[in-house]
């Protein structure tokens, strides 16, 4: 049982390294590219907000140098593919991450 709690807690430090070197290894921007990041976040939320086939107030949206990363989570499959095509449309986007997740029974009750 020890050797289980020693074994599980030198695993969370080995991986709570990991993420901060991970975060470490992305080169700087510079104050232009985080201007064009932030412009660029706010028109991509936007056109999600203003897409009438997409309920998007639970959809996070984040840029790093013009790559939209997509989080958070829909009630419907379909808006996967749509937060990610709205997306993809603005201009000045040069790929987008979806990690968009579908909230099964997510309208508060069971089907």
């Amino acid at each position: 049982m020890l050797f289980a709690k020693s074994m599980a807690r030198t695993l969370v430090w080995i991986a709570l390294v990991a993420s901060m070197a991970s975060c470490a290894a992305l080169p700087p921007r510079t104050d232009a590219e985080i201007a064009a990041d932030n412009s660029l976040e706010l028109a991509v939320t936007h056109q999600l907000n203003a897409s009438p086939n997409l309920y998007a107030r639970h959809i996070d949206v984040s840029v790093y140098k013009g790559v939209v990363h997509l989080g958070g989570y829909v009630f419907e499959n379909n808006d996967l593919f749509t937060a990610a095509q709205v997306a993809a449309s603005v201009p000045g986007v040069v790929s987008v991450k979806n990690q968009v997740q579908v909230e099964v029974f997510g309208r508060g009750g069971r089907r």
